[in-house]
C-alpha cells in the first residue's frame, strides 16, 4: 500500500523542523562554549594576578564610577589660573608694544621733534661695520634691521639667539612681519663698556633717546673671531 501524499508532506515538514531545531541548539551550544571559555580566561587572569594588580583594577573601576578626583579638580583650577595669567600678560605685551611704537615715532619718523643726546646713532644712520668689535657688531645689527638684511642680522647673533630668531620668524610667518617688529628700535648710544672674566664684553646701551636713565646691558662673546650677541636684546 502506497503512503498517502498528505502523510509524506507531514513527514517532510517534521524532518525540516527537526533539522532547524538541531541547528539552533548547536549554535546556542557554541555560544555557551565561547562564554565559558571567556569566563575561564578571566578567572585564570584574576587567579594569576598579583594583589597590586587587583587593587589597581579595583581603583580604576572605582574611579570610573566616581565623580571628578581631587587631582582633576586641582588641575582644572591651575588651568583657570594660567588662562587668567595669559590674558594679563597679553595686556602687558600690548602696552609694551604701544610704548615702543611711540618711541620709534618720536626718534625715527619725526627726528626734528626730538633732541637726540650726544653720541646717539639713529638706526637710519647706521653703517655695516662688520663684527670685529662689540661696538661694530651693534652698529651692523642696526644696519641689518634698517636694510632688512636677514643674513647680516643672523651673523650678529650667538647660537642661542639665532635659534630664538628662527623660532620668531616661524611664528611671524614672514620676514616682513619680523623686520616690522624689529624696526621699533630707533637707534642706540653706548654709555659704557665692561670686559668680564670669561672674556665676554658687556655694553651699556641707551635705546630710548628720551630716557637717559633706562640703560640696557647687552653682552657679546667671540665666535670664530666675530663678536656676537649672547644676551640683552
Amino acid at each position: 500500500m502506497k503512503p498517502r501524499p498528505l502523510l509524506i508532506v507531514l513527514c517532510i515538514g517534521l524532518l525540516i523542523a527537526t533539522v532547524a531545531m538541531v541547528g539552533r541548539q548547536r549554535q546556542q551550544l557554541n555560544e555557551l562554549r565561547a562564554q565559558a571559555q571567556d569566563l575561564q580566561s578571566r578567572s585564570e587572569a584574576l587567579t594569576n594576578a598579583s594583589p597590586e594588580q587587583v587593587e589597581t583594577s579595583q581603583a580604576v573601576v572605582a574611579a570610573a564610577h566616581s565623580g571628578p578626583s581631587l587631582e582633576l579638580l586641582r588641575l582644572r583650577s591651575q588651568a583657570g589660573q594660567l588662562q587668567r595669567r595669559k590674558l594679563e600678560l597679553a595686556g602687558l605685551v600690548l602696552e609694551n608694544q604701544k610704548l615702543k611704537e611711540q618711541v620709534a615715532a618720536r626718534a625715527t619718523n619725526a627726528p626734528g621733534m626730538v633732541a637726540l643726546p650726544k653720541g646717539y646713532m639713529r638706526r637710519a644712520e647706521a653703517k655695516f661695520a662688520g663684527y670685529g668689535t662689540p661696538e661694530d657688531s651693534l652698529q651692523s645689527f642696526m644696519w641689518a634691521i634698517e636694510h632688512r638684511d636677514l643674513p647680516a642680522l643672523m651673523r650678529f647673533c650667538g647660537p642661542e639667539q639665532a635659534s630664538q630668531i628662527t623660532a620668531r620668524l616661524e611664528q611671524r610667518g614672514s620676514e616682513d612681519e619680523f623686520f616690522k617688529e624689529a624696526g621699533i628700535i630707533p637707534g642706540f648710544r653706548i654709555m659704557g663698556r665692561e670686559t668680564k672674566e670669561d672674556g665676554s664684553v658687556e655694553l651699556k646701551v641707551q635705546i630710548d633717546p628720551t630716557d637717559d636713565v633706562s640703560i640696557q646691558k647687552i653682552k657679546f662673546k667671540q665666535f670664530d673671531g666675530a663678536w656676537r650677541l649672547v644676551s640683552g636684546i
